[in-house]
């Protein structure tokens, strides 16, 4: 296999300068070649700015220097090409970098597989943008792809970028958070330019495994960006994930009826999206407890202990990515539909273990002294308001939540001698006496869609507001977890009557369903508020939706 590794540096003032290196065997040895730098435009439309010739030493190795390179003032995207003749051996795909800023690009057979199949998408649609990128950078995670493969998957990369531009415009976005949007993940797509720049750097000729290290690590960067781009856009995080599940949906659509991708092709294909949509999960659960902890006032050093498992879940969700694309690697390489299949299975099972984690370390957190003094500041303030609060304690106060005595689903029984509620739900019914003006008005008939129905709501009627209505959020929100959690089962029953040879993990198209059902919930959920900012809805909301912990 070989590796190119350029190094692009702009320094201010556009200058460009940049390294390049590959195995003998891709790159011919002591000989001119030429590399070609191209400002792309949104259409698609090449424009040559500057040409320069390097000679590859002994080792396949060349560098090279650009004196002027183009920034997002004039062209959205560079077009790098390292050229024999007319014969491209080389090509990568990366946004332009900001007036006065600098661009770090790597260029490998990775990068040239996006590049080709971008082009092929833009001369399909017209169109090019971050978010087409993000789809090819999704669906071409290994060198094994053939190149006839990865310019035959186009229509997958432009049905893609549609499905998930039509889910996004389901929420109204005005003209600025669609720019905003797309300027956040153009940055997320830049930052992780540079680190397959340093996935080249780095890599060894005797151990592909330190590139595809690299390669998760960026695919990982990049999942990131697209959370901070649904927040810098003001875009609920569960938009975002449906958005990106039905892009996926998609793109398995389009290239289960196009032959001309092979098997093994369109199994690694469609693994870079379990494991994207898996990684997006975990990544949005973590940013959503984060934000709403800071919303209700309860960033470190409150709940540090929390805090530090949510750094833990991050990295090792990043850590997973990368040894993802080290197995991405090994089955394609090995032509192993069957060890593809495999590890979307596996990829799932780690989710469900980051989550696990999370999960057990919250509810430990309920003994620590910190939630018991918290637990026993709530239920004073809301004795303190009478009426048919007086007289309020911890134990009065979960047994009115239906809590007390019997483990359930939704609680399970806590063993300590001051009973308190989860870290979540602590932050949430501390935060909420500041919003006096809170209601929630509960969502008819939702009960009614559970198979497996609670065995009895809360006695709200002992609850003064916003006490009341806080109560009546977390039930719905209950509810709505479960039957998230029931489609999910549903769709696992499904899964094993319907398998495949050999089998997989579900079709993605049953994922989209699944995440734009809970989308809709939620959404009505939020409509059902009053009283408070939209940021607040988000905080409370992101507190006390019990049972979060789910896969996908």
């Amino acid at each position: 296999m070989s590796r190119i590794i350029p190094l692009i540096v702009g320094a201010v003032l556009f200058c460009f300068s940049a390294a390049s290196y590959a195995l003998p065997a891709q790159l011919p040895l002591s000989k001119d070649l030429t590399v070609r730098l191209s400002a792309l435009s949104a259409q698609g439309e090449l424009q040559t700015v500057a040409e320069v010739v390097a000679r590859t030493d002994a080792l396949g190795k060349i560098a090279f220097d650009f004196s002027t390179v183009p920034s997002s003032a004039t062209t959205p995207f560079l077009h790098i090409r390292i050229m024999d003749g007319e014969n491209v051996l080389r090509q990568a795909i990366v946004p332009s970098p900001q007036p006065g800023g600098t661009v770090d690009a790597g260029v490998s057979e990775v990068t040239d597989l996006q590049a080709r199949a971008l082009l092929k998408a833009t001369a399909l649609s017209g169109r090019l943008t971050p978010v087409h990128m993000l789809v090819a950078h999704t669906l071409l995670r290994t060198p094994t792809i053939s190149t006839t493969d990865a310019e035959a998957i186009g229509s997958a990369i432009v049905a893609g970028a549609d499905a998930l531009f039509a889910v996004l415009a389901t929420d109204g976005l005005s003209s600025e958070q669609h720019a905003a949007f797309l300027g956040s993940l153009r940055n997320g797509l830049a930052d992780a330019a540079g680190i397959y720049r340093k996935s080249v750097d780095d890599s060894i000729v005797f151990d592909q495994n330190v590139e595809a290290y690299r390669r998760g690590e960026a695919y990982a960067v990049l999942l990131q960006s697209l959370i901070d781009a649904g927040i810098d856009a003001g875009i609920n995080l569960e938009t975002v994930s449906t958005a990106f599940a039905a892009a996926g949906a998609a793109t398995e659509a389009t290239l289960e009826s196009n032959l001309a991708v092979g098997a093994v092709a369109r199994a690694g294909m469609r693994l870079g999206y379990v494991t994207g949509m898996l990684s997006l999960s975990n990544y949005r659960s973590i940013r959503e407890l984060v934000a709403g902890f800071r919303h209700a006032g309860f960033s470190p050093p409150r709940f540090s202990r929390l805090h530090s498992v949510f750094d833990l879940v991050w990295q090792d969700t990043t850590t997973s990515l990368k040894a993802a694309d080290r197995d991405l690697l090994a089955s394609s390489s090995e032509n192993d539909l069957q060890g593809l299949r495999i590890q979307e299975f596996n990829a799932a099972a780690r989710r469900d273990v980051q989550m696990l984690k999370l999960a057990l370390e919250s509810y430990d957190l309920r003994t620590i002294p910190e939630s018991v003094e918290l637990m026993l500041e709530i239920t004073s303030r809301m004795a303190g308001q009478g009426g048919v609060m007086a007289g309020m304690t911890p134990e009065h106060l979960m047994e009115i939540l239906g809590r007390s005595t019997s483990a359930s689903p939704e609680s399970p029984p806590v063993p300590v001698d001051v009973p308190t509620l989860t870290p979540y739900e602590l932050a949430a019914w501390a935060y909420i006496h500041t919003e006096p003006g809170f209601a929630y008005t509960p969502i008819a008939g939702l009960i009614d869609q559970l198979e497996s129905k609670p065995t009895a709501p809360p006695q709200f009627d002992k609850l003064a507001e916003p006490y009341k209505s806080l109560a009546l959020l977390t039930y719905d929100l209950i509810l709505i977890s479960r039957l998230y959690w029931q489609e999910q089962q549903n769709a696992e029953t499904a899964l094993e009557a319907n398998q495949t040879d050999p089998p997989r993990w579900h079709p993605l198209a049953t994922i989209r369903q699944i995440s734009e059902n809970n989308r809709q919930r939620l959404a009505l959920a939020r409509r059902h508020i009053s009283g408070v900012s939209p940021e607040a809805k988000d905080a409370l909301i992101y507190l006390v939706h019990a049972n979060r912990f789910v896969r996908f």
